[in-house]
């Protein structure tokens, strides 16, 4: 008591309480000042990928980066920075976002960061692809090609920029052009400045980031199946496609033409075939032949999803396959819970007899005259000749609302089939039947292939369904050739389905079908990208398309449900009815990894196969504020320089008191 009661014991309590008070406002304080200077935008960040050798992307320091904004919003902006240089940030409207240009900001050494604006008085004729010109070349059947599949495409995916890169939203972006034409009009004002924060913690290469753990193998899930369970005695026709889309940055990824206008024409074939008069027959298995689709992910990045699925299928192993669940599981939001267990064994490339690829179809040469052509590797010709026997059958039916021809004399100047998940299949078994459906005889028409603009305007969604149903038709009289003409035009996609899936994977997420197929969820973002992730979680459009599927083919439903608890063990709760189907996921995960969740591996270092990684990042920050003047920020040190003394008198005099 004596010790507690000690004037020594006072002291410290005394300095303790102080410096607590002291602390708390503080840190109250920095808090209000920060709400009170720091303006958040509404952006998006250009991210660090990995490969055998370097890495792409950008980034910020670990301190991240400030600097005042300097307009880059027409010519006269540009061609006076480009004269006299100022470090700063770098308000660029989206036109100027292109190779050229930023080769002249970057040479200048000034540039601290860029944030790239909408800008809604833009060109409607301006395109723009920041994609290679042979997209995924490296891993494809023509790799020393130089055949310039597209033409507009301008590399910048596979730069690496040492500098942050944003996208602003429209809304933020005319914001932020007013402060930086603010600051261009009156220099010697305070100026408006940026804080960008985007430091990824991967280095060099994927080896060394996946040893250190600051990395994951670029992946995703891919989504299979049939209509029934594979007879080992059949042959089988395969539909494919594929699920992702490039983009310079992840959440601007619309591909609508590059990826979506194939996957929904797969996706509405199928339906077509499930509600036609031969759906019993391809239920039960009663064709001569039976049907695999398959939509691959990530096939973006080195065809990784339809590479993993050929080296499964080639090995004759037993696939690991995951029937979808309606609720997700605790660990991540975008998880269903699932059942897994092993898929029955499955038949060698060998019994594969013909593969119909549709790629980009969606945006014809001519809109009034819509034209769509069949590629193949000159080589399989003869091999190829029942595939296009059946589709250019299907296609002369009858006269399509869309005005649809579908032609062979595609371009002599091609090197083989445009890039598609087909190539991996043909690299493992070269006289394998198989052809490409696109909308491009020769180089692409789509002029935006991977950027932002490939949106909605940007395909025919008529031309798109009336190619689902020449396509249903067509494999009907590839599974059975006896089938009538009359069964097959009884075969019709549905349109309205087709201008919906668009809406909800290019538009909104905030969609029927959408919230008819996935479980609630506040955190689900409005708008949708279709580009690919990383290994160990599934996409939005992924888990969609599974459940989609799964409830448009399920050959057995067994009531009502509102979770997967009120199901027996082989059914799943999807759109409120136990269903069961043949529809499956397949890891869609690089050969060259081990697929080892816990310790990724690079178990093959062989140059055609990807070993794309994405850099794992602190958090993803921009915000602008108002920077003062030297004069300004003179006195507010100096002012708070005072306050502290002051604070030390303070305490000085009370403590005296206190004492006495």
């Amino acid at each position: 008591n004596s010790l507690n009661n000690s004037p020594f014991m006072k002291i410290h309590l005394f300095i303790l309480l102080l410096f607590v008070s002291f602390y708390l406002v503080c840190a109250q304080d920095e808090d209000t000042i920060n709400n009170a200077i720091y303006e958040p935008v509404n952006a998006v960040a250009c991210v660090r990928r990995l490969y055998y050798n370097g890495s792409i992307g950008c980034q910020s320091p670990s301190s991240g980066v400030s600097g005042s904004l300097r307009p880059i919003l027409n010519d006269e902006d540009l061609n006076e920075f480009i004269k006299q240089p100022i470090k700063s940030i770098l308000a660029l409207s989206f036109v100027y976002f292109n190779r050229s240009v930023l080769e002249l900001l970057l040479d200048t050494k000034k540039v601290q960061g860029i944030l790239v604006l909408d800008d809604p008085s833009f060109d409607p004729l301006y395109h723009f692809s920041p994609a290679s010109i042979f997209p995924n070349q490296p891993y494809g059947l023509h790799p020393e090609s130089s055949y310039e599949w597209n033409p507009t495409g301008q590399n910048l995916i596979y730069e690496n920029f040492n500098i942050p890169i944003y996208a602003v939203n429209a809304s933020d972006s005319y914001k932020i052009a007013n402060y930086s034409r603010e600051n261009a009009n009156n220099e010697n004002a305070p100026q408006w400045g940026a804080q960008l924060s985007s430091f990824m913690w991967a280095t060099s290469n994927s080896q060394k980031c996946l040893l250190r753990g600051y990395c994951d193998p670029v992946g995703g899930e891919t989504v299979w199946g049939g209509f029934h369970p594979l007879d080992d005695k059949k042959d089988i026709i395969m539909l494919i496609t594929a699920q992702d889309a490039l983009g310079f940055f992840q959440q601007l990824a619309p591909g609508a033409d590059a990826a979506l206008s194939g996957l929904i024409s797969t996706v509405a074939t199928l339906e077509a075939l499930g509600h036609s008069n031969s759906s019993e027959q391809l239920f039960n298995g009663n064709l001569d032949k039976q049907l695999l689709f398959s939509l691959f992910d990530v096939e973006s990045w080195g065809y990784i999803g339809s590479k993993k699925f050929v080296q499964d299928f080639e090995n004759d192993i037993k696939i690991s396959i995951q029937q979808s669940r309606d609720s997700r599981g605790e660990d991540s939001p975008l998880l269903n819970t699932r059942d897994t267990h092993e898929g029955t064994k499955k038949s060698p490339l060998g019994k594969i007899s013909g593969i119909i690829n549709l790629s980009q179809v969606g945006h014809p040469l001519d809109e009034n005259d819509p034209q769509l052509y069949i590629h193949q590797e000159r080589a399989n010709t003869q091999n190829n000749q029942p595939l296009y026997s059946a589709l250019l059958s299907a296609a002369s039916l009858e006269d399509y609302p869309s005005g649809v021809k579908l032609l062979t004399n595609v371009s002599s100047e091609t090197p083989g089939i445009p890039p598609s998940s087909l190539m991996s299949f043909l690299l493992q078994q070269p006289s394998l039947a198989g052809v490409v459906l696109a909308d491009h005889s020769g180089p692409y028409t789509n002029l935006d292939y991977g950027s932002r603009f490939d949106g909605l305007l940007n395909v025919n969604q008529l031309l798109v369904c009336d190619l689902s149903t020449i396509v249903a038709r067509a494999l009907l009289l590839l599974l059975d050739p006896s089938t009538s003409n009359t069964t097959l035009l009884g075969v019709n996609a549905n349109c309205s389905l087709v201008s919906e899936l668009f809406v909800c994977l290019a538009g909104t997420y905030n969609c029927s079908l959408i919230n008819q197929f996935l479980p609630p969820d506040d955190d689900l973002p409005v708008i949708p990208s279709n580009y690919g992730g990383v290994y160990g979680y599934t996409r939005i459009p992924t888990e969609f398309l599974n459940n989609f599927l799964s409830y448009t083919l399920r050959n057995a439903s067994s009531g009502s449900c509102n979770s997967n608890k009120d199901c027996e063990s082989e059914f799943s709760c999807i759109n409120s009815l136990c269903v069961t189907a043949n529809v499956f996921i397949n890891d869609a995960i690089s050969p060259a990894f081990s697929p080892d969740r816990d310790t990724y591996k690079i178990v093959n270092n062989s140059a055609a196969l990807p070993l794309w990684t994405e850099s794992t990042w602190s958090g993803i920050t921009i915000s602008v504020f108002k920077m003062e003047n030297q004069w300004v920020s003179g006195m507010i040190l100096g002012i708070g320089v005072a306050e502290f003394f002051a604070f030390l008198v303070i305490f000085y005099v009370a403590l005296q008191n206190y004492l006495s």
